[in-house]
């Protein structure tokens, strides 16, 4: 109702009271973020790899980062293995050529 209103956490319009949602940009961003899960508690989530606040076990990348990893064959940074593409092009995050994977 009022684009205008904008927040960096959930909650409610203080100008008319409805739910806030995530622009269309924070939506897209949320969609292609990586995402890990614990081995032992599938509820527990997290966008980066770290241990899990249950248990302690190193967290895994979830099933649909691991299908795009094995997807994403082709070249990557070789200061930034994260950063992949299926053809020849520039890192976005240093600018070097990416390189072949073999």
């Amino acid at each position: 109702m009022h684009p205008e209103v904008q927040m960096d956490k959930d909650g409610k319009c203080p100008k008319c009271g409805m739910s806030l949602t995530a622009s269309k940009k924070e939506q897209l961003k949320q969609k292609v973020t990586k995402s890990y899960t614990c081995p032992m508690h599938a509820n527990v989530k997290s966008d980066t790899a770290g241990t899990c606040p249950k248990c302690g076990m190193n967290m895994h990348a979830s099933k649909k980062e691991q299908l795009k990893s094995t997807l994403m064959k082709g070249y990557t940074c070789p200061m930034h293995p994260g950063e992949k593409s299926s053809k020849a092009g520039k890192c976005s995050k240093c600018g070097m050529a990416l390189t072949k994977k073999n």
